[in-house]
């Protein structure tokens, strides 16, 4: 299955989770946006789990692990960045 599909089923189960001002529907957002949450933090583990692998001698394994750690680094950098921009 191609990402993009992926990500449309997710967006649809997910749902929007942005505020509106209206407590009925944040109410319903908010919970979509605690299932995002726990969906990214899947995501978070699973590249956790590949990137610990980045010192084994299979250089299929290494390159796996080193995709994710990279990603992992990229994330980092990118959440410091929005956070640092958002003060």
């Amino acid at each position: 299955m191609e990402s993009r599909t992926i990500i449309q089923v997710l967006d649809k189960l997910i749902g929007c989770t942005t505020p509106v001002g209206d407590s009925i529907v944040d109410e319903a957002r908010l919970k979509n946006l605690k299932i995002l949450i726990d969906v990214i933090n899947w995501c978070l583990d699973g590249l956790l789990f590949s990137a610990e692998h980045r010192h084994e001698l299979e250089y299929s394994i290494r390159e796996n692990a080193e995709t994710a750690y990279s990603t992992l680094d990229q994330i980092k950098t990118w959440c410091e960045e929005v956070l640092e921009e958002n003060k």
